[in-house]
């Protein structure tokens, strides 16, 4: 048993381990399973939308080219005059601190006059000197692109542009002008980095003029869209033809507040300067946490609408409340569901795209961002690794309501520490891989035990279903106990019983009922012996022999061994008028128990073995009930058994050396249990003690 315990133990270990392992790949990406990022998905948005601030910044406005917009102003695209008006009165009438542009120019603006020109160009007034400055002139007034360019020209204004991560065949890669790099190849180079940069194959810019004109301009694409098309994460930083661009949040944050070029953050004490010892960029004086790819996840702050909205055609008629725009970032975008701007994000499925933005900017104020950091695979083996423990040690010890009250206790753990690090430290630790872990561990582990149950249930039946009850065979299996069928020295109470005169009963019998008359007989007898929790070892004839103490423990085997020999006179006397009536004999039995050590297990040949005990005690225990007959009695037991079971009332019957011992034995007769017999048994028993006193002392008087 204790083989097959140890078997079932790295059993368990290997189990565990086999689960244990593609989790703990999971864990550091060395092998990606699709349905855990699925899900890590699906709980990463929960947790983002139950600890959602939903607070409005206000240090954040979007002007919204809205419906009310569009009806009053005429569809999108504006004419860049109106779009230079717009600027104008934001700077000059309201004073905003920084305006960044969620749309972009990448044609110059083409006016119905503009072709009227190039006809004169081209006809015979233009080649007369005076009507050629006249037409420079009128071409020049009519230059919207021109105007445009005037009035961003010395705002803080940043242009918006997309990014494309490829080009179908005959499409241009570049249209427009592209701003100047925040990080050029050369400065890469120069400072080691080695950074998997999110890289595009081309763009979609503003015209020159306008480029030029812009204090800065930075992408609003996003590559890193999750594959079930969510906006979780954008980049902060693109790789183009060896050059780093900034995203447009970036570069609005950096134009308001006039700060440098962001710098590299990598782990402490790393020499590397590559995505994976990467932690994030300092920011003037706010730390933004990033992973490998320069990206963040964006920190909503709640359902769209956490932000002040401000009609664009309110700006333009000068309507708009001055105290909602002043000093503020504002962001030029369009909520107009006609526009197509809208986005899927955690945080709802028709997302103004203008809004992601936003929140990012707000993240970039305060510097609060969500974050993976490279040691959170650590972070999750650990816990696969404690959860493994856990599992190993604990879930043998419990019974099914205990291993269900375990995993719920584990998995409210981890739950409650990832929520934990996520709100308190900002970390975003995987919280599907450590809770399916324990769920797939509980399973596989009981699933075993199940089957280890089942089979050790059936073995112990197979050995003890023959000598003990169904009961005490459930109880093994409930105990777990080490169930040893080598030969073992154990301390123990044994009990004979047989037949007074059963020859003379046989011979007095055909053969069918002498089998009915034992069968009726040994049937009570045997649950009598059940019923206490006794061991039948065999069955010889008219002749019974049981035990206690195997192969279940029990310190009180000699009064369980007494109460059966009770149950079984108590159970022959109600057999006695069946017996009358079917003209059966009456039947009488010697009862012999005796308490010591004895051997027991598995013994025999090799062709057939028992489960039996033997020894000197038990040879006492056969010559007890043999004595029976000498001294007229139904049931004796031996001065072994009386002092470990002092509960009863005996009656001394002889002090007697048996065959096989040298030294003299005292025999009893047990009465009943003290507190249960009347006055005059006890006063009888004292008498008797009292004369058999007198007698040994000689005092024949």
């Amino acid at each position: 048993m204790k083989e097959l315990l140890g078997s079932l133990w790295w059993l368990r270990v290997i189990l565990v381990v086999a689960v244990f392992t593609p989790f703990m790949l999971h864990s550091h990406g060395a092998q990606r399973y699709q349905l855990f990022d699925r899900l890590e998905q699906i709980f990463y948005d929960v947790r983002l939308r139950l600890t959602m601030p939903n607070e409005v910044d206000k240090r954040v406005v979007i002007v919204d080219i809205d419906e009310r917009s569009l009806q009053a102003e005429g569809q999108w695209p504006w004419s860049r005059e109106k779009l230079a008006k717009l600027v104008d009165s934001l700077f000059n009438d309201f004073g905003v601190r920084a305006m960044g542009f969620d749309v972009t120019f990448p044609e110059p603006e083409n006016r119905g006059g503009d072709a009227v020109l190039d006809v004169l160009y081209a006809g015979p007034l233009g080649q007369h000197p005076e009507i050629r400055g006249l037409l420079d002139e009128a071409k020049e007034a009519s230059n919207t692109d021109k105007k445009f360019a005037a009035a961003i020209n010395n705002q803080e204004v940043t242009l918006g542009y997309a990014f494309v991560p490829r080009v179908a065949a005959g499409q241009p890669s570049m249209v427009g002008k592209l701003p100047k790099p925040i990080f050029t190849e050369k400065t890469l180079v120069e400072a080691g980095l080695d950074l998997p940069f999110s890289k595009a194959a081309g763009f979609t810019s503003n015209v020159d003029v306008l480029t030029d004109a812009s204090v800065a301009s930075g992408f609003f694409d996003n590559p890193l869209i999750d594959n079930d098309g969510v906006f979780r994460r954008v980049p902060l930083l693109e790789l183009y033809d060896g050059n780093v661009y900034e995203s447009l949040a970036l570069a609005i944050l950096r134009g308001a507040n006039n700060l440098p070029p962001p710098v590299f953050e990598f782990a402490v004490g790393s020499e590397e300067r590559t995505g994976r010892e990467l932690e994030g960029l300092t920011l003037g004086d706010k730390f933004i946490p990033t992973d490998e790819n320069v990206a963040v996840l964006v920190p909503y702050r709640g359902r769209a609408g956490q932000f002040p909205y401000v009609s664009a055609s309110h700006i333009l008629d000068g309507t708009a409340d001055l105290e909602v725009l002043f000093d503020t970032i504002v962001l030029l975008g369009t909520s107009a569901p006609g526009l197509l701007d809208l986005r899927v994000t955690p945080v709802g499925a028709a997302y103004p795209g203008v809004e992601v933005h936003a929140n990012i900017v707000s993240g970039l104020l305060d510097g609060n961002f969500l974050h993976r950091p490279s040691y959170a695979g650590g972070i999750e083996t650990l816990m696969l690794v404690f959860i493994a423990l856990l599992f190993l040690v604990l879930l043998p010890k419990f019974g099914v309501v205990g291993d269900v009250v375990l995993l719920v206790s584990v998995v409210a753990a981890a739950v409650w520490l990832n929520l934990w690090l996520w709100r308190e430290h900002n970390l975003v630790i995987a919280i599907v891989n450590p809770v399916l872990f324990a769920v797939l561990c509980f399973a596989v582990l009981n699933t075993l035990e199940y089957f280890y149950e089942s089979r050790s249930k059936k073995k112990l039946s197979r050995f003890f279903g023959q000598y003990i009850p169904p009961e005490l065979v459930d109880e093994m299996n409930e105990r777990g106990e080490e169930i040893s069928l080598e030969g073992e020295a154990r301390d123990m109470s044994v009990l004979f019983s047989d037949v007074r005169g059963f020859t003379g009963i046989s011979e007095g019998l055909d053969a069918q009922s002498l089998t009915e008359l034992m069968n009726a007989f040994l049937t009570p007898i045997t649950k009598a012996i059940h019923e206490s929790r006794g061991t039948i070892d065999k069955y010889m004839g008219d002749a019974v022999m049981a035990f206690w103490g195997a192969p279940l423990d029990d310190d009180e085997h000699a009064a369980h061994a007494i109460e059966s020999g009770f149950l079984m006179l108590e159970r022959l006397a109600e057999l006695q008028p069946v017996f009358a009536e079917r003209g059966w004999p009456e039947i009488k039995v010697g009862i012999g128990i005796n308490s010591g050590t004895m051997n027991v297990g598995n013994m025999g040949s090799e062709f057939r073995v028992a489960y039996t005990v033997m020894g000197d005690s038990v040879n006492l225990g056969s010559r007890i009930e043999g004595l029976t007959k000498q001294y007229g009695v139904q049931f004796m037991v031996s001065e072994f058994t009386v002092a470990e079971a002092p509960q009863f009332l005996y009656r001394e019957l002889d002090l007697a050396r048996v065959k096989g011992k040298e030294e003299p034995v005292r025999f009893f007769e047990p009465i009943g249990r003290i507190g249960e017999q009347s006055a005059d048994v006890v006063n009888n028993l004292e008498q008797f003690n009292a004369a058999l006193s007198a007698f040994r002392e000689r005092r024949w008087d």
